[in-house]
């Protein structure tokens, strides 16, 4: 229901302030929508649990908009294990194996920005297009562990994907990350 009245409340944004935004659902439109000086305005849905455990729920979702889901977000789902989260299943359940391949199916970006390393190589396995992580860094750099190990990076580079980074700081410096978790431990 979040997600329904989240994707909502895009659609009705975008159409309050059409100088300002153009509501997307491709790569052309939003090139055109730069071009004119608007925002592209593209929904995703980040967390796996907004669908609910259903293919069904998932091609409903893709219908109202939806153009990519983070498998997991901050907790684990019944299908996805979690970066932030006990692991429970190694990586994707096979009905998890099933949403990857279905998101691809159907035209959906598969985000592995949130979830465990595991599930990162097992979304990689099922993937026969390009994956993407909307918001993670190397986790090379700072070893927080939704950041991206090196092995998944050259998976990601062979399977034609893209890592956007976020400049959130304790994702960015492993110092800072080390002095939050100390931090964190002592509260």
């Amino acid at each position: 229901q979040a997600t329904m009245e989240q994707i909502d409340l895009t659609k009705r944004l975008v159409a309050r302030y059409p100088r300002d935004m153009q509501y997307c659902e491709t790569a052309a439109c939003a090139e055109a929508a730069m071009k004119a000086g608007k925002l592209a305005s593209l929904i995703g849905m980040e967390g796996g649990g907004s669908i609910g455990g259903s293919l069904g729920v998932l091609r409903q979702m893709h219908a109202l908009g939806a153009r990519y889901l983070t498998l997991a977000h901050y907790k684990t789902t019944g299908w996805a294990d979690s970066s932030n989260d006990e692991a429970k299943h190694g990586g994707l359940s096979l009905f998890g194996r099933q949403v990857v391949r279905e998101m691809q199916r159907i035209g959906m970006l598969v985000d592995l920005s949130h979830t465990s390393e595991e599930t990162m190589l097992d979304a990689l396995d099922e993937a026969r297009a390009p994956v993407m992580f909307s918001h993670s860094n190397a986790r090379a750099i700072d070893g927080h562990p939704r950041n991206v190990p090196d092995a998944v990076l050259d998976r990601v580079k062979a399977n034609g994907g893209i890592v956007m980074v976020t400049a959130v700081d304790y994702f960015v410096s492993e110092e800072l990350r080390q002095w939050r978790a100390l931090r964190s431990a002592e509260e």
